[in-house]
C-alpha cells in the first residue's frame, strides 16, 4: 500500500487521495481511494496458523509521499502478527509519516 502510495498509481478514476492497508480477521487487503470511487487492488489470506491484529483497522497511506491518515493526528499503527500454538510474534510499526519499522 505504502509503495503504490508513493508511486501515485492510479488504478481507479478522479482523484488518487490514498492507498489503503485493511486488516481483516484472517487476511488483508488492499484498496485504491479515489474521488470516483474505490477499488481493491489485492487481496491476501493469510497462512494458516497465522494471525493478524491492529491498533488501526484500516492504514491510509496518502499519495506522493505525504504521510498517512491518522485520526487523531500524531498517533501511529501497531500491527501484530503471531503464530498459533507458539510464542513466535512479529509486531509492526507505522507512524503517522508513513514510516513502516
Amino acid at each position: 500500500a505504502q509503495s503504490k502510495a508513493l508511486s501515485g498509481e492510479k488504478p481507479c478514476t478522479g482523484n488518487l487521495s490514498t492507498y489503503d492497508f485493511i486488516i481483516g480477521t484472517n487476511s488483508y487487503h488492499i484498496d485504491a481511494v479515489c474521488s470516483g470511487g474505490s477499488i481493491t487492488t489485492k487481496t491476501q489470506p493469510l497462512p494458516s496458523g497465522i494471525s493478524i491484529s491492529s491498533t488501526k483497522s484500516t492504514i491510509s497511506f496518502k499519495v506522493l509521499g505525504q504521510g498517512t491518515k491518522f485520526i487523531p493526528a500524531g498517533t501511529s499503527a501497531v500491527i501484530t502478527l503471531s503464530q498459533t500454538g507458539t510464542t513466535n510474534i512479529q509486531t509492526i510499526t507505522v507512524s503517522e509519516g508513513g514510516e513502516i519499522k
